[in-house]
């Protein structure tokens, strides 16, 4: 059986309302596109903790 990746529409549900859809018999599903601003600002604002992070280290040196 072949390995898949992915995300867990009950979780994203939680988070992410807009993105999952449940159809008629209570199935649910994940809107991956819908998905991707919330990742791609998730990482901006990692990077930017990042940064501050070093700078922080550099002041230690």
């Amino acid at each position: 059986m072949k390995n898949r990746n992915g995300l867990l529409a009950q979780d994203v549900l939680e988070l992410i309302p807009s993105a999952v859809t449940i159809d008629s018999e209570g199935d649910l599903s994940l809107n991956y596109i819908e998905i991707v601003p919330f990742l791609i600002s998730a990482i901006k604002e990692q990077q930017e903790q990042i940064e501050l992070l070093k700078l922080e280290i550099e002041k230690l040196k």
